[in-house]
Protein backbone atom coordinates (compact mmCIF):
# COMPACT_ATOMS: atom_id res chain seq x y z
CA UNK A 1 0.00 0.00 0.00
CA UNK A 2 1.45 3.30 -1.09
CA UNK A 3 1.00 6.27 1.22
CA UNK A 4 1.22 9.66 -0.45
CA UNK A 5 2.47 12.48 1.70
CA UNK A 6 0.86 15.88 1.50
CA UNK A 7 3.15 18.92 1.27
CA UNK A 8 3.29 20.95 4.46
CA UNK A 9 0.96 23.95 4.40
CA UNK A 10 2.56 27.38 4.04
CA UNK A 11 1.84 30.21 6.46
CA UNK A 12 2.13 33.78 5.21
CA UNK A 13 2.96 36.97 7.08
CA UNK A 14 1.97 39.45 4.39
CA UNK A 15 3.61 42.73 3.46
CA UNK A 16 2.50 45.46 5.84
CA UNK A 17 1.77 42.97 8.65
CA UNK A 18 3.76 43.19 11.88
CA UNK A 19 4.09 40.32 14.36
CA UNK A 20 5.75 40.44 17.77
CA UNK A 21 6.26 37.16 19.60
CA UNK A 22 7.11 33.52 18.94
CA UNK A 23 6.10 31.60 15.84
CA UNK A 24 6.30 27.80 16.14
CA UNK A 25 4.93 24.94 14.07
CA UNK A 26 5.55 22.23 11.53
CA UNK A 27 4.54 24.14 8.39
CA UNK A 28 6.48 26.14 5.82
CA UNK A 29 6.40 29.94 6.04
CA UNK A 30 6.78 32.92 3.76
CA UNK A 31 7.53 36.18 5.54
CA UNK A 32 6.84 39.42 3.68
CA UNK A 33 6.19 41.73 6.65
CA UNK A 34 7.94 42.57 9.93
CA UNK A 35 8.57 40.03 12.69
CA UNK A 36 10.19 40.61 16.06
CA UNK A 37 10.68 37.56 18.32
CA UNK A 38 11.54 33.98 17.35
CA UNK A 39 10.61 31.69 14.46
CA UNK A 40 10.97 27.93 14.96
CA UNK A 41 9.42 25.79 12.24
CA UNK A 42 10.00 22.22 11.06
CA UNK A 43 9.42 23.33 7.46
CA UNK A 44 11.10 25.70 5.03
CA UNK A 45 11.20 29.47 5.54
CA UNK A 46 11.40 32.20 2.91
CA UNK A 47 12.22 35.74 4.01
CA UNK A 48 10.97 37.88 1.08
CA UNK A 49 12.65 41.07 -0.16
CA UNK A 50 10.09 43.26 1.64
CA UNK A 51 10.59 41.48 4.99
CA UNK A 52 12.43 42.75 8.05
CA UNK A 53 12.92 40.00 10.62
CA UNK A 54 14.40 40.81 14.02
CA UNK A 55 14.35 37.27 15.33
CA UNK A 56 16.26 34.08 15.86
CA UNK A 57 15.15 31.71 13.10
CA UNK A 58 15.21 27.91 12.99
CA UNK A 59 13.94 25.81 10.10
CA UNK A 60 14.78 23.11 7.58
CA UNK A 61 15.73 25.12 4.47
CA UNK A 62 15.89 28.92 4.75
CA UNK A 63 16.08 31.48 1.95
CA UNK A 64 16.84 35.09 2.86
CA UNK A 65 15.91 37.73 0.28
CA UNK A 66 15.16 40.52 2.78
CA UNK A 67 16.72 41.67 6.06
CA UNK A 68 17.39 39.39 9.05
CA UNK A 69 18.82 40.57 12.36
CA UNK A 70 19.31 37.54 14.59
CA UNK A 71 20.80 34.08 14.62
CA UNK A 72 19.74 31.54 11.97
CA UNK A 73 19.81 27.74 12.18
CA UNK A 74 19.02 25.83 8.98
CA UNK A 75 18.96 22.08 9.59
CA UNK A 76 19.63 21.56 5.87
CA UNK A 77 20.39 24.52 3.58
CA UNK A 78 20.65 28.30 4.01
CA UNK A 79 20.72 30.62 1.01
CA UNK A 80 21.27 34.37 1.20
CA UNK A 81 20.22 35.83 -2.14
CA UNK A 82 21.65 38.99 -3.74
CA UNK A 83 19.04 41.21 -2.05
CA UNK A 84 19.49 39.50 1.33
CA UNK A 85 21.06 41.15 4.36
CA UNK A 86 21.98 39.01 7.36
CA UNK A 87 23.38 40.26 10.66
CA UNK A 88 23.89 37.42 13.15
CA UNK A 89 25.37 33.96 13.47
CA UNK A 90 24.57 31.12 11.08
CA UNK A 91 24.47 27.38 11.71
CA UNK A 92 23.61 25.17 8.72
CA UNK A 93 24.48 21.94 6.92
CA UNK A 94 25.21 23.97 3.74
CA UNK A 95 25.35 27.70 3.05
CA UNK A 96 25.12 29.59 -0.24
CA UNK A 97 25.95 33.31 -0.38
CA UNK A 98 24.87 34.86 -3.70
CA UNK A 99 26.83 37.74 -5.24
CA UNK A 100 25.62 41.02 -3.75
CA UNK A 101 24.37 39.51 -0.50
CA UNK A 102 25.45 40.97 2.84
CA UNK A 103 26.47 38.89 5.87
CA UNK A 104 27.95 40.03 9.16
CA UNK A 105 28.49 37.38 11.80
CA UNK A 106 29.94 33.91 12.23
CA UNK A 107 29.07 30.72 10.41
CA UNK A 108 29.21 27.13 11.61
CA UNK A 109 28.57 24.01 9.56
CA UNK A 110 26.41 21.19 10.93
CA UNK A 111 28.39 17.99 10.67
CA UNK A 112 26.74 15.14 8.78
CA UNK A 113 26.87 12.24 11.26
CA UNK A 114 26.13 9.79 8.44
CA UNK A 115 29.62 10.48 7.12
CA UNK A 116 31.35 10.16 10.49
CA UNK A 117 33.81 7.60 9.13
CA UNK A 118 35.23 10.08 6.62
CA UNK A 119 38.07 12.43 7.46
CA UNK A 120 37.00 15.74 8.93
CA UNK A 121 37.12 18.56 6.42
CA UNK A 122 37.05 22.29 6.76
CA UNK A 123 33.84 24.08 7.51
CA UNK A 124 32.59 27.57 7.15
CA UNK A 125 31.98 29.43 3.92
CA UNK A 126 31.23 27.28 0.85
CA UNK A 127 31.12 29.95 -1.79
CA UNK A 128 33.16 30.87 -4.84
CA UNK A 129 36.91 31.24 -4.52
CA UNK A 130 38.42 34.62 -5.35
CA UNK A 131 39.96 34.61 -8.78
Amino acid sequence: MKIESQPAPTSLVSRGASVEGDIRGSENAQIEGHIKGTIRLDGDIIISTSAVVEADIEGNNIIIKGTVIGNVTAHEHLEIQSTGKMNGDITARSIDFKDGSSFEGRSQMIKDHRKAGQAAGGGGYRGKKDE
